[in-house]
């Protein structure tokens, strides 16, 4: 009994990797959160759903093919277009249910936010460091709290740290498709959220 315990245990440790166990927890707390925690404080809160509009933007993305609040289709150039582009294509996959398309699409972002501080903690840290740096991203509450509403800070912070993770790895062997590739998440980041403007300068000054 004890053997086909240990057996058991084994073949579960190999299917269930570190990094997906990190996935499915990340994700399984933004969801618990989004769609049972946030419901019963949001308006004990007063928390708004989508306070900066990007929820109208992806709309009007999605029916007028423009960057524009919908339902003014009108073209607007005061957002960057990714996390818009992102939410037309969220509600276009799920046929415009809304929020909790967009809520589950944020709770697998946070899922490879952990994945992606895992990968750098295990990179420069060793393991151990990494699986508690992850643990711990998981339940951060000010990370939960951005997944349950429509804020840009849930995609940002996974390119961030995507940004980070690709300069780990140019770093662990130099390469110009390496390069190329921080160059690319730098960019898409950018597009994304104007405050990774500078790092368009800072990334080559570091690479160089």
């Amino acid at each position: 009994m004890k053997r086909a315990i240990t057996v058991t245990l084994a073949s579960a440790r190999r299917v269930l990797s570190p990094q997906l166990a990190v996935f499915l927890l990340a994700v399984v707390c933004s969801l618990g959160f989004s769609f049972i925690i946030y419901p019963a404080i949001a308006s004990p809160q007063n928390a708004v759903l989508d306070p900066d509009r990007y929820g109208a933007l992806g709309f009007g993305l999605w029916h007028h093919g423009t960057l524009s609040y919908y339902p003014d289709p009108q073209p607007t150039l005061d957002r960057g277009p990714i996390y818009p582009a992102v939410i037309a294509v969220i509600l276009w996959l799920s046929g415009g249910v809304w929020p909790q398309s967009l809520q589950a699409a944020q709770a697998v972002f946070f899922g490879l936010t952990s994945v992606l501080v895992f990968y750098i903690g295990e990179k420069v840290w060793g393991r151990r460091t990494a699986m508690a740096a992850a643990a711990l991203t998981t339940v951060h509450p000010f990370l939960l709290w951005y997944t349950s509403r429509v804020w840009i800070e849930t995609l940002a912070t996974l390119l961030f740290t995507a940004l980070a993770a690709s300069l780990v790895f140019f770093h662990e062997r130099p390469g110009i498709r390496r390069g190329m590739l921080v160059g690319a998440v730098a960019g898409v980041a950018t597009l994304c959220k104007a405050t990774f403007l500078p790092f368009l300068l800072f990334v080559p000054m570091v690479l160089l």
